[in-house]
């Protein structure tokens, strides 16, 4: 049973109707063509679905090829990416990820586990051995023509491990990727502009990385997320050296119970001030 097979099976048992189920980006006749298989379902378009359905990922996942699927992995990973990370997400996608690797030997899945066991051991391992073990990914990916949106999260999630030529190309890239064959993927293209500025500042292309936190502040804008918002702000006020709009903004995003975001853009403050020094 495919994707959509399983959304209108879930659909018919629940006595829901498909005008039931329309929201403003997914309109009836999308569902019809998800339904029919004659269209595939965006990793958020699929979320909001199994979420209308009234039903858990999990649960979904349990009757949608539990053994063999990355489809699961796809949903957490882009959930994950577009929040604050946590251990016990970090677990969780790192155990499904080893899970579907064994049963397919799926390189993807194992591409998963590798990112994110690094990520579990980040502040207790030497970064050398992990940038060692993340550089056979970029490896994979990169004789990749065209990377699919789950190959795009990945991605995404490598660049902290790279020097910032690597990191250039590979932003480049994805960006033209998201903007020719996914824009529907905006958060996730607001995800890599944030990530890359962080990086230029780190390497001391202030100018640079004031044009992408400056496209960033827009994307945010645009995709809702003032949080993230207020974080590009903070770094254009730390390029600027205007400690006042640093505190305004910190004092922002704590009123909003950004308080993780807070703290984790006070301790890029002191990163920035040694690569500076």
């Amino acid at each position: 049973m495919n994707f959509g097979e399983l959304i209108r099976k879930i659909r018919l048992d629940r006595n829901i109707k498909q005008i039931d189920l329309v929201t403003d980006n997914i309109s009836r006749s999308t569902i019809s063509r998800i339904e029919n298989g004659t269209q595939q379902s965006s990793f958020d378009n699929a979320s909001m679905l199994i979420a209308n359905l009234g039903i858990s990922l999990s649960d979904f996942e349990r009757l949608y090829h539990p053994e063999t699927s990355l489809y699961k992995l796809e949903l957490l990973f882009s959930t994950w990416s577009d929040t604050t990370a946590s251990f016990t997400s970090i677990q969780e996608i790192k155990q499904l990820a080893l899970k579907v690797y064994e049963k397919t030997k799926n390189p993807t899945a194992q591409a998963m586990f590798v990112l994110f066991d690094t990520y579990e051991n980040y502040y207790h391992s030497d970064f050398d051995e992990l940038k060692e073990r993340v550089r056979p990914i970029w490896d994979y990916f990169e004789k990749i023509d065209t990377w699919t949106e789950l190959d795009l999260y990945i991605v995404n999630g490598i660049l902290y491990y790279f020097d910032i030529d690597t990191v250039d190309n590979i932003v480049v890239r994805a960006l033209n990727m998201i903007d020719e064959n996914y824009p529907e993927l905006q958060r996730l293209k607001n995800s890599f502009l944030i990530n890359y500025s962080y990086l230029l500042m780190l390497n001391k292309k202030a100018d640079v990385a004031r044009h992408y936190l400056n496209l960033a502040i827009e994307q945010s804008k645009n995709t809702s997320r003032y949080d993230l918002l207020l974080l590009c702000r903070i770094r254009l006020a730390v390029i600027d050296g205007d400690t006042k709009q640093v505190h305004v903004n910190l004092n922002l995003l704590k009123s909003i119970g950004a308080d993780e975001m807070a703290k984790g853009a006070m301790d890029e403050i002191e990163e920035f001030k040694v690569a500076v020094e």
